[in-house]
């Protein structure tokens, strides 16, 4: 019974994502420039109600129910990581202010049009304010979730959830101590690509 509930509920957040997916490539394709404007409003109150549906105190309990009770018993181990992983962007998404999310999608939503208008002028000085603003709110956006982590850390983790930058700094730096002897030895017209030149620019 909380399995269902929750699933019902999730259908109606997908409903939206779907909703939201569509605007934003119509947004970004074929919508003519003056629609613009009533495409990122649509977006913005789609996205405010996405925002209110993952951040209700209903979905939280949902969540609760199913992964704290004996039904997780009959699902895969898959679908109870994935319902975790919803429980775990419930608590950050918490902790973003309704007021301001509303204000960042707007931006986002604008930043996109702008961009649009500013490569067909070939203008980068149209869109280099609203990259600085976009730049900025999203620094505000994960840190608002993530208070106490490194931003470069916070912003990773979305993506590759517990990857850090210091794993990603050995990763890259045991790649170079084995791929950089090796592009030396490298015929002299290979080394010749420009991509080459600052690993071979000692020789």
């Amino acid at each position: 019974m909380n399995y269902e509930a929750l699933t019902d509920y999730q259908k109606k957040i997908a409903e939206l994502e779907y909703l939201d997916n569509i605007l934003w490539w119509e947004l970004k394709t074929q919508a003519p420039v003056d629609s613009s404007d009533y495409l990122s409003s649509m977006i913005t109150k789609i996205e405010l109600e996405l925002f209110k549906l993952k951040t209700s105190l209903e979905y939280k309990k949902l969540l609760d129910n199913y992964l704290d009770s004996d039904e997780t018993n009959n699902q895969s181990t898959e679908t109870n990581r994935y319902y975790e992983q919803f429980r775990k962007k419930y608590e950050l998404n918490k902790k973003v202010p309704e007021d301001f999310f509303k204000d960042y999608t707007s931006l986002r939503t604008k930043c996109n049009a702008v961009w649009g208008e500013a490569k067909s002028a070939n203008n980068y000085g149209l869109y280099k304010p609203y990259l600085h603003d976009m730049i900025e709110y999203t620094k505000r956006y994960y840190r608002y979730m993530y208070p106490d982590t490194n931003l470069y850390d916070a912003m990773l983790d979305t993506y590759e959830t517990g990857m850090t930058s210091s794993v990603i700094d050995k990763l890259f730096n045991a790649l170079k101590e084995e791929l950089i002897p090796l592009i030396k030895k490298l015929p002299k017209e290979a080394k010749e690509k420009t991509y080459l030149r600052e690993y071979t620019s000692s020789e």
